[in-house]
């Protein structure tokens, strides 16, 4: 019984030694394909949509507003207490284009609402294209969830990089390695969520609809 039971812990021992190893070089490869330079041009698309969570990601969604590169501007994951005046009076680039061009979302309370909130938004105005702006480290789940619950719309990705996280030597910067790992684990569900979904043959956006909720799965908010 002593020796089966040793033979059980080594075996535990390795697969625990396996799986961190492959959790750490997942990590790694996560890390490694996060945007770290300037901003690159995007092609025109009907709409631009802007998740909440850093200021420098509206004010880019206001530049590319600005510089013609859509026609309309959503905002998604705006807080209840944030009004239209003070987005107005935060942003120059938005100011001008507040009443004819930019729609707020006040519903989404994690990355699925804002891509569940953005899908009906679309269906309703009929568009088929969309630049999607928010942190660059926050970029590779966004898309993964705006991907799975419109695969027949055109995404095209716009990170903004923050000088507050440092990408280039993240792992000598405790918040960034931090910010990083958190976002990595996050993922990791998100990525098998999706993929459960799909093979379990259960509709992906009905899923994320029902995980949407301001009550549910706020850990994911962000």
């Amino acid at each position: 019984m002593s020796t089966l039971i040793g033979q059980i812990l080594r075996l535990a021992m390795w697969l625990g030694l396996a799986g961190t190893t492959v959790a750490a070089g997942g990590f790694l490869f996560f890390a490694s394909t996060i945007e770290r330079g300037t901003r690159r041009d995007v092609a025109r698309a009907d709409a631009i949509v802007a998740l909440t969570g850093g200021a420098l990601r509206v004010q880019a969604a206001g530049e590319l507003l600005a510089s013609g590169k859509a026609g309309r501007l959503f905002i998604t994951g705006v807080n209840p207490a944030t009004s239209r005046t003070d987005i107005a009076r935060t942003f120059a680039d938005i100011a001008h284009f507040m009443d004819c061009c930019v729609e707020l979302d006040y519903e989404a309370a994690n990355t699925i609402g804002n891509a569940v909130q953005t899908r009906q938004w679309m269906d309703r105005k009929g568009y088929r294209s969309l630049i999607l702006v928010t942190s660059a480290y926050h970029m590779p789940r966004t898309m993964l969830e705006f991907e799975a619950i419109m695969p027949d719309i055109q995404i095209s990705a716009y990170p903004v990089v923050s000088d507050t996280v440092q990408l280039d030597g993240w792992w000598a910067d405790g918040s960034t390695f931090r910010i990083l790992a958190g976002e990595y684990v996050k993922f990791l569900f998100a990525w098998m969520r999706t993929r459960l979904a799909v093979y379990a043959d259960i509709s992906v956006p009905g899923f994320a609809q029902a995980l949407a909720s301001r009550h549910v799965v706020l850990w994911f908010k962000t």
